[in-house]
């Protein structure tokens, strides 16, 4: 840096030199050589002292011939008349110089040219320097000829600045080019020698200011080898010569990679080169149309199965022996009383009952009240709702099965203890706590999971058609696990959650729990004003306790009596009938619109018992979770209480504490289950793809929202109403990390795609590959998928596609094939094989029997009239054997 800013120093003062001397005035005339670049600057101050000087010594020598009054000689004045003429000329001239310089030379006018010969270069050049100045030199020209003292500065000052005279600048002006090679001018953006002089001063002032830099030059310059050393050459010239912006070289840079390794991606992959939408499109379709066939069908297949077993029975009911089990099973069908009890009867015809009916549905206590005999043995026990079961009642079903499903959720509600009554049998003694009893658990559910069963999580969640109805358990009970589905109608407001404040309701306590009779009437009003208006959606009403159950039963009824056109909304017949139910028995229960009454509200005197019945018990937070789940399309949330109202401190019960985030939620809606959590398309792009088919649809006017969705799925982008701000008209789904992250083709491209459109989207899908072979058309494509929603208005889900003759192709009709056994004469003819075949053919046909029976049965399929002792004997040989 130090010999950096000595050379560029001395370049200066031998520079400024220069310009100091010929920017006194301007110099030769109109030629200012403060505008010339160094070199010419240097060069033209040169070539100009020294003319200036050799026309000095030529004008010296013209005005001494002049001083001297010389002539020619008159014997050559008429050979010389030409010469002489021409002499004349020149003096006038001379003289008119000689004014002009001044009074050095004034006297000089009068002298007369005689050696003219000798002279002839100095008239060529003051005719020439003459003409260069129209006759008339600047006066600041004429001072720098007629003064030898700017003269010897000019030459001198030339002559540094060339180096002729100071080596040192020389020096130090080759030094400084080396740093700045003029063949690479995007290095430093400069070429020295082509710059004017004041210009290059500035410019080399400016790097002695920057000397302290120096280590980032070398950076840079060490950045650029690199690149060479890459390949990257054109990459580098192109940022040099800001072709390239710097801040989008790794754009520019990436795009280039990307594109060569899709190009080597697309030879080396035939199906990426030879993908085609049309085809794949109708291959997807065809997938999902045997895929719903096939899971339609699966009883159908189970049934070839079942049917396919030979032999079957049926058919041979009359020669079946009495003791066999068909036999008894056909003598309790045709008594007329006396029957035996289905206890003894199941005992009875254990083989027959799993034939007849080889799957049976039975609750815990029917499989031990039914289920005698241990001959009664399954392939797989399969307990659904299992938090309902305790475990010594599942445990009679489970060891009748070689395997066992449990199917439950943990996070709602246990069985109910509500008629128990705990038995005391005394003190616990130590061992009892270090002993496993299924007494510890509450279902059979929690057993499973401490023995570390494999375990499987179902994440997809079907019941809500708006997706902030499952929300809020999603976050607070299943750790954001829940896969869920947005709705077409939840674009911003109103989304399916609705807090209906009932701020004059007051609580007042009683025996029964209680009851709030305000919000009892206002739940009434909006049952009966649902029934008036949406009698086609089902309704159910959810209290927080028995006592405000009944109250609002009650004030439903006495409003119905006023309403009887309304009857057939609250008839049992109905599908899904109408019901008021209190936390401990909703479980199982699902309708389209749910009312929930919180109930509890400030007393008489305005203060909040911090009380809330079963929400403080342990394990209330459950019985919520079971409360909020209970609707499909719309939940309405009636409190006398806001979120705020709830004071954390006085309650350590998490059931409280979940309450009162449900209150803030339904006034809120999902943003206030935290900023990650939102339905309105908040989150970032998931890939540059997604980010430029969305600027490209917002450049063609549309209002366009990104990741639409609660849960870990979401569409990718979503295209809004406008004209029903509130609704989507058309999701954009592109194949990025959603797509692929999917773990099957089925729930990839059909199960999604069902449950979206169920819940009234559209969908139009963008193929990476083609966005990257035409954008063009594909934003065409989405446009035309819009104008058609819009034109449509309707997003109704479409029905799934059954094909019925493929149905009856699968299941043809399976003939029944009679057993057919060989006649014999004697029983020595009879071989083992065949006789133990005949022996089970009978079992399987009639089921289990006393053995006599049996051998006498099989004595009759083998062809003999009656059973003698040789025959009984080697029949009852060959079933002890079996």
């Amino acid at each position: 840096a130090d010999d950096v800013g000595r050379a560029c120093k001395s370049a200066i003062d031998a520079a400024d030199r220069v310009s100091q001397l010929i920017q006194v005035e301007p110099a030769f005339g109109t030629h200012d050589l403060s505008r010339y670049p160094f070199a010419t600057a240097i060069a033209r101050a040169g070539t100009v002292a020294a003319q200036l000087e050799s026309g000095v010594r030529d004008l010296s020598a013209l005005s001494v011939l002049l001083e001297a009054d010389q002539d020619v000689p008159v014997k050559t004045l008429a050979e010389d008349y030409a010469v002489l003429v021409e002499a004349r000329a020149i003096r006038l001239s001379a003289n008119q110089v000689a004014q002009s310089l001044g009074e050095p030379l004034k006297a000089a006018g009068t002298r007369v040219l005689c050696d003219v010969s000798s002279q002839a270069l100095l008239a060529d050049w003051v005719q020439s320097f003459l003409r260069q100045h129209d006759g008339h030199p600047s006066a600041h020209l004429l001072r720098a000829l007629s003064s030898t003292d700017i003269r010897q500065r000019l030459a001198k000052c030339a002559a540094d600045a060339n180096g002729a005279r100071t080596p040192a600048a020389a020096d130090s002006l080759k030094f400084v080019r080396s740093l700045f090679d003029r063949e690479e001018l995007a290095r430093s953006g400069i070429d020295l020698d082509a710059q004017p002089i004041q210009a290059g001063i500035r410019w080399i002032q400016e790097r002695i200011r920057d000397a302290d830099r120096v280590s980032e030059w070398k950076t840079f310059v060490d950045a650029v080898v690199n690149m060479k050393k890459l390949g990257l050459t054109t990459l580098s010239e192109e940022i040099l010569s800001h072709a390239v912006p710097v801040e989008q070289a790794v754009d520019v840079l990436r795009a280039r990679v990307f594109k060569l390794w899709l190009d080597h991606a697309y030879k080396s992959e035939p199906t990426l080169r030879d993908f085609d939408l049309l085809a794949h499109s109708q291959d997807v379709e065809r997938f999902r149309e045997l895929d719903r066939f096939w899971i339609a069908n699966g009883y159908s297949r189970v049934r070839q199965r079942v049917l396919a077993k030979a032999p079957r029975v049926g058919g041979l009911e009359a020669d079946a022996p009495g003791n066999s089990e068909v036999g008894i099973l056909l003598r309790e069908v045709n008594k007329k009383r006396r029957h035996l009890p289905i206890r003894k009867l199941f005992a009875a015809i254990p083989s027959l009952l799993l034939k007849m009916k080889p799957c049976v549905m039975m609750s815990p206590l029917a499989v031990s009240t039914y289920f005698e005999n241990d001959a009664l043995r399954f392939d797989v026990v399969v307990f659904d709702e299992a938090s309902q079961v305790r475990p010594h009642d599942a445990v009679c079903a489970i060891y009748r099965g070689n395997q066992l499903v449990v199917a439950g959720d943990q996070k709602q509600l246990p069985p109910s203890n509500f008629f128990e009554r705990l038995a005391v049998d005394g003190p616990e003694s130590d061992d009892d706590e270090e002993q496993s009893d299924t007494r510890d658990y509450e279902s059979i559910l929690d057993v499973c999971s401490s023995l570390r069963f494999p375990r499987q999580r179902l994440k997809w969640h079907y019941r809500s058609r708006r997706e902030a109805l499952i929300a809020f358990s999603n976050r607070h009970f299943y750790d954001d696990e829940l896969v869920t589905f947005p709705s077409a109608k939840d674009v911003e407001g109103e989304h399916g959650v609705k807090l209906e404040s009932v701020p004059e309701g007051r609580w007042a306590g009683g025996t029964g729990g209680g009851v709030n009779a305000m919000e009892a009437v206002k739940m009434a009003l909006e049952v009966i004003e649902h029934a008036k208006l949406h009698p086609d959606l089902s309704l159910g009403v959810i209290t927080m306790n028995q006592a405000q159950q009944m109250r609002v039963y009650d004030e439903i009824n006495a409003r119905r009596r006023g309403n009887p056109d309304l009857e057939p909304f609250f008839s049992t017949e109905r599908p899904e009938p109408f019901f008021v139910k209190n936390l401990e028995n909703v479980q199982g229960d699902e309708r389209d619109v749910i009312f929930l009454g919180v109930g509890y509200a400030k007393n008489a005197a305005g203060t909040l018992s911090h009380n809330f019945g079963p929400l403080n018990k342990l394990g209330g937070e459950r019985r919520l979770n079971v409360a909020v789940t209970r609707a499909r399309t719309r939940l309405s949330l009636f409190s006398s209480i806001v979120a705020d109202d709830i004071d954390l401190s006085r309650t350590a019960a998490r059931g409280a504490k979940l309450l009162r985030a449900y209150l803030e939620f339904a006034a809120r809606g999902p943003s206030s289950l935290g900023s990650e959590i939102t339905a309105d398309g908040e989150e970032d792009f998931d890939s540059d793809f997604e980010r430029e088919v969305a600027r490209a649809l917002s450049e063609a006017g549309l209002n366009v929202r990104r990741q639409v969705g609660c849960s870990k799925f979401r569409i990718d982008l979503a295209l809004v109403d406008p004209r029903q701000p509130g609704r989507y008209v058309l999701g954009v789904e592109c194949d990025g990390r959603t797509y692929h992250s999917s773990a099957t083709a089925r729930d990839r491209d059909r199960l999604r795609q069902e449950q979206l459109e169920d819940k009234g989207w559209r969908i139009c899908r963008i193929w990476s590959t083609d966005w990257i072979r035409d954008p063009r058309r594909q934003i065409e494509k989405v446009l035309a998928a819009y104008e058609k929603a819009l034109a449509s208005g309707d997003t109704s889900p479409q029905a799934p596609i059954r094909d019925e003759r493929l149905q009856v192709e699968l299941v043809p009709e399976l003939p029944q094939e009679d057993q057919v056994t060989p006649l014999f004469s004697d029983i020595n003819e009879v071989s083992t094989g065949q006789l133990r075949r005949t022996l089970v053919d009978c079992i399987e046909m009639y089921g289990t029997m006393p053995a006599d029976d049996l051998a006498q049965h099989a004595s009759r399929k083998l062809g003999f009239a009656r059973m003698g002792s040789r025959i009984r004997d080697r029949i009852m040989t060959e079933i002890e054997h079996l």
